[in-house]
């Protein structure tokens, strides 16, 4: 009697530009693929593409999702911290070996490997080869000279359709685009861990340069509400001097005539002084298999083979993403004929700096986005002064940096509220699993941390349902649910008291 065939295992693909590129990796994965025989158990597993690059769907309690790339800068590490993610360093063994250093530096979570690299991409300065040489001018080292070429050119050419410097601020990346500007004075947004010390100095400096580069039109206000590819395309389309952006525009680059192709030149994105080396962003899609995946031995199968050497060639000879994370590929010398500038990876990853390494981001990133994202598009808009907008990215990032370290009872009491945060937690529960009395657990918990036990566990869960919620996945009845809560309007009303809004209302 034949065997019966599960459902389908869902493999998540990477995102394509081309219409033309995913026809051509569906086909090629597929035939890459025939060989392979997957199961659950004992039985066949059909599989099938999946293209929405969701990574709220890893929050779901059983998926059919096999394995998923995420490009989210951090949500992966924010992902393995929640239990989300299934530990992959049985399926790669020689990680650090396979892999460049800060791919799978990215996919670290404690002691285990969460995510591999299909390629990691750095923020670089890309710029007009041509309208530079026309004036004798060098690409910039510093951010005053970028601002001072790109005034003197403006001015030179007079040309009403040309602007200085293209960038990506549109609201859910600004904060990201911004930590580049810190992250160029060789230091960081924090430090001091635990006590978590603002840099006060470096932030007014990042704030001044980049409100400068608006009020002398190098920037123009309207990039403040474009769409991800609308700077890439300003730039492209001949239409400004700089663009600030990922290293992926440089396929972008060679994929033009050769004639159009010699326009353009990239370089590190400037520093803030010379002699002092700055660091820039480091992402790119990274893939991940969930942990309550139906098919964690298939998902694992089909993962590994993705990695195979002569796919991940094959990958990078068709699409050609700087930089591919499989060390193997740079041995390829055909591959490194056709694609040049594939051998520029070490000249620029090592500027390169992981928001995974930032502890004080170690909560959901997301929040420091749109926090970010806020502040600084009041600033950047005129609404509020250069005071005010460090006043408050400080008390409301304050909030939310990582508690500092604690010991003893409190230590073990917040591990288990962590672990468990998606149950019905009592106070009675914590305190049994740290061996004391729920009396000496309160006593002790609120001496430590200011806060009473539960005070603290429905703040965490309103925290979890926040992010569960802007996913935009679960109901509000399914998120109460799945967190514990037995009353929606318990849930709804504990959620207004520390969000002051409803979750519906959040949820829009």
């Amino acid at each position: 009697m034949p065997k019966k065939t599960s459902s389908s295992m869902l493999l998540g693909f990477p995102f394509f530009i081309h219409k033309q590129d995913e026809a051509r990796f569906t086909r090629t994965l597929h035939q890459h693929y025939r060989g392979e025989k997957f199961f659950k158990g004992s039985r066949p597993v059909r599989w099938k593409p999946f293209l929405a690059q969701n990574p709220g769907l890893l929050h779901a309690d059983k998926t059919d999702l096999g394995y998923l790339p995420i490009s989210n800068l951090g949500v992966g590490a924010w992902l393995a911290r929640q239990g989300r993610l299934m530990p992959l360093e049985h399926l790669f063994p020689q990680y650090n070996h396979r892999f460049l250093e800060l791919g799978w530096r990215k996919g670290m979570v404690g002691d285990h490997l969460y995510s591999v690299p299909l390629h990691v991409s750095i923020r670089i300065l890309f710029y007009r080869r041509d309208l530079l040489d026309k004036h004798h001018l060098d690409p910039p080292r510093t951010w005053d000279e970028l601002k001072a070429q790109a005034v003197k050119v403006l001015r030179d050419e007079r040309d009403p359709n040309l602007t200085g410097l293209s960038s990506n601020l549109c609201a859910p990346v600004r904060f990201s685009v911004f930590l580049d500007h810190l992250w160029a004075q060789a230091k960081d947004l924090y430090e001091g861990k635990p006590d978590w010390i603002l840099n006060r100095r470096q932030l007014e400096k990042a704030l001044r340069c980049l409100k400068g580069l608006f009020d002398e039109k190098v920037i123009l206000p309207q990039v403040l509400n474009w769409n991800y590819d609308d700077a890439m395309r300003e730039f492209l389309e001949g239409r400004s001097l700089f663009l600030h952006h990922w290293s992926d525009v440089i396929r972008l680059i060679h994929e033009l005539p050769e004639n159009e192709r010699s326009r353009f030149g990239w370089c590190r994105l400037p520093s803030y002084d010379l002699g002092v080396e700055g660091l820039s962003v480091v992402g790119g899609p990274s893939f991940v298999i969930p942990r309550q995946t139906h098919f964690p031995e298939a998902a694992g199968k089909a993962l590994k083979s993705l990695f195979d050497d002569e796919f991940q060639v094959w990958y990078a000879r068709q699409m050609g993403w700087p930089y591919p994370g499989l060390k193997t590929v740079y041995a390829d010398g055909d591959l490194i004929q056709s694609r040049p500038y594939l051998l520029e990876v070490e000249r620029f990853l090592r500027y390169g700096k992981l928001l995974e390494d930032c502890t004080y981001l170690h909560g959901n990133y997301t929040d420091w986005l749109d926090i970010g994202g806020q502040e600084l598009g009041a600033f950047l808009h005129g609404q509020q002064d250069l005071s005010a907008t460090m006043d408050r990215m400080e008390k409301r990032f304050s909030e939310l940096l990582p508690h500092p370290a604690y010991k003893g009872f409190t230590a073990k009491a917040l591990e288990h509220i962590e672990l468990n945060l998606e149950k019905s937690l009592k106070v009675e529960a914590v305190a049994k699993a740290v061996k004391i009395t729920p009396e000496h657990l309160i006593r002790v918990f609120k001496n430590e941390t200011g806060k009473t036990p539960l005070r603290y566990i429905n703040e965490m869960k309103i925290e979890r349902a926040k992010a569960l919620l802007k996913e935009g996945n679960l109901t509000v009845g399914q998120v109460a649910y799945r967190l514990g809560y037995k009353s929606l309007p318990h849930f709804s009303r504990l959620f207004r008291e520390f969000v002051q809004r409803t979750p519906n209302e959040y949820k829009k």
